[in-house]
């Protein structure tokens, strides 16, 4: 069978990585459109502490779960 929604907690905690293959860091929370219910973006815990993130450019890819 085939779904095609993930509950919250697949997500949550799963490793990004960039285009070049850098892990970038893990899904800490996503922040939904409360008009549409669509994920308006992630916010990833990459470690860093009050420095600027890593850059994030092109559109959202896919995950794989």
């Amino acid at each position: 069978m085939h779904h095609t929604m993930v509950p919250s907690d697949r997500v949550e905690h799963v490793t990004v990585y960039g285009r070049d293959g850098t892990k970038l860091g893990t899904i800490e929370r996503l922040m939904l459109d409360k008009v549409s219910g669509m994920v308006a973006y992630a916010v990833i815990k990459t470690g860093r502490a009050l420095r600027q993130p890593p850059p994030l450019s092109g559109s959202v890819g896919r995950a794989q779960i």
